[in-house]
Parts: C-alpha cells; structure tokens; sequence
C-alpha cells in the first residue's frame, strides 16, 4: 500500500499507474513522492523527505520494520538467469545542428533490461558446422523490436504494435572458434524499421494528437558462446540510426525530429539491479 501514499494515491483516470518516485522508511511510510523528469524538482522532494524523516525520529514515532508475514508477490519473478539477460541503454547521439534547450532533455538516457530463457537464447545461435549467417527466429526479432526499439530516452512509449514492423532482422554469424572448439565467437547484424502513427488526446485539453513515428535502425555488434556453460558470456549490440516523431509520453513533441538515436544492449550483471523486469514484461505479448 506504499504507492496509495502518494501522488496517484486513488487514481483511476485517466490510468490507474503508479508511476513515480517514493522515498519511503523501512517501515512502508511515504515521506515523499512525485513524477517529475525535473531532477532540481527531485533534489526538493529528497530534501523534503529528509526533513519529514527527521521530525519522525525526533518524535520516536518511525516503525522500523515491515511485516512481511503475510507478503506475496503481485507479480512472479521470471527472470531469465539461466537463459539471455540484457541491460539496455538509450540516448541521443549528437547532432549536426543542435537546437535543444540546455536542460535535463539534453542530456538525457535511459535503462531497460531485456530477457530471452536459456532456449530462446540458444535459437539465437547458427548451425555449430555452419559459416553463413544465421536469422534468428521471428517472434525473438519482434520481441527485440516491439518491446526495445523504441524511443524511451526521455519518457516511455507504448509497445509497438505488431503492424508498426516495417523491418525486423538479426542475424547471427561464426567467426572463430578456439582450438579446443568450447568457446565460440559470433558476430550480430541486422536492421530493425518501425514506423506508427500515435493517436492519442491530452488530459484536461482534450487535445487530439496524431504523431507519425518511427526508428530506422542498423545493427551491429559481436558476442561469445561457451558451450560448456551453454550460455553467452559476452553480448555487445549496438543499434543506431534516426528517431522521428512522439507518442503521449515521451516528451517528445518539442523534438520531433528526424534525429539520431542509439541503442546498446550487453549482458547483465548478477546484482539484484540486474533482474529487474524489463519496462514491457506486463504486456501478454511478450514472451509470446
């Protein structure tokens, strides 16, 4: 019940998110909470918070501990560890011409993660025998596409829809193996060209949007396969090229572009940070 603490505490409409920031104590209460991009706003609601976090101690009224007797999951943690697990990044690259104002937007990037299990990992691989490339099967492709080729530098936009796809392709090629044929060095490539018209109508304006938006998007990039472990044990991705358009969220429509955008995607760590569910998973789509 932390999130009903704060700002979209009781919120239905025009969505029921909890989207935000919450500083919270040990003990579940909110000392602050908000959704700003705005990080001078966020050094406010720390201070704030701080401030609060004092007057409670000095009171002795601040529960240090939470009840967890009766605590279950509202959502499984499925996790691929064993399979492919990806950190993302996504920011802007520079410009020719560069008319942005000097601030957060600027500057800004963002993180993801993207998960493939153990199998789906290995249906990424070519034939052991095989030295021509390899496209990896379709609905891996439409994942990577839908779900991580989008434009969620500054806010995030929807899923994809399956008919945004213009262009969806990974490719998987060997490059050398070692002497003792247990570690197997690939090199990816592909292309992925998604390309939408966002409707959608501004709160209390009312306001009726329609944004033609897309990626344009090469890929390159290598990876390492151990068979021993049967798993990756490296993955660099890279995945550039121009970003055009806006959707609701992503604080886009002072930029529509076309500009260039980047994407990277490597393995994942084994910090606690590294299985958190990517932006997507809620969707019924994605691991479909």
């Amino acid at each position: 019940m932390i999130a009903e603490q704060g700002h979209y505490g009781g919120r239905r409409f025009p969505t029921d998110t909890r989207q935000g920031y919450y500083v919270v104590t040990a003990g579940g209460t909110v000392l602050a909470a908000h959704n700003s991009r705005d990080p001078r706003y966020m050094e406010v609601q720390l201070r704030l918070a701080l401030e609060r976090w004092t007057q409670l101690h000095e009171a002795g009224t601040v529960q240090l501990a939470l009840s967890i007797d009766n605590y279950v999951r509202a959502v499984p943690d499925r996790c691929a560890t064993k399979g492919l697990v990806l950190r993302q990044y996504a920011r802007d690259l520079p410009r020719k011409v560069d008319n942005r104002k000097d601030d957060w937007r600027k500057t800004a990037w963002n993180l993801d993660y993207v998960w493939f299990t153990a199998e789906e990992a290995r249906a990424l691989l070519p034939q052991r025998s095989s030295s021509i490339p390899h496209a990896a099967p379709e609905r891996l492709v439409h994942r990577l596409a839908r779900f991580h080729c989008r434009d969620f530098v500054r806010g995030e936009p929807p899923v994809w829809p399956h008919e945004a796809i213009q262009q969806a392709l990974l490719k998987t090629q060997w490059r050398l193996w070692t002497a003792e044929g247990a570690i197997g060095e690939l090199e990816l490539s592909g292309r992925m060209h998604l390309s939408w018209i966002w409707k959608w109508q501004e709160g209390p304006t009312g306001i009726e949007r329609a944004v033609d938006s897309g990626l344009d998007l090469a890929l390159t990039g290598s990876a390492t396969w151990s068979e021993v472990e049967q798993r990756f044990t490296r993955f660099d991705l890279v995945a550039t090229g121009p970003r055009w358009g806006a959707s609701q969220y992503n604080n886009r429509l002072d930029d529509l572009g076309p500009a260039p955008i980047g994407l990277v995607f490597q393995l994942a760590g084994n910090e606690p940070r590294d299985r958190t569910p990517p932006h997507g998973i809620g969707h019924p789509a994605y691991f479909a």
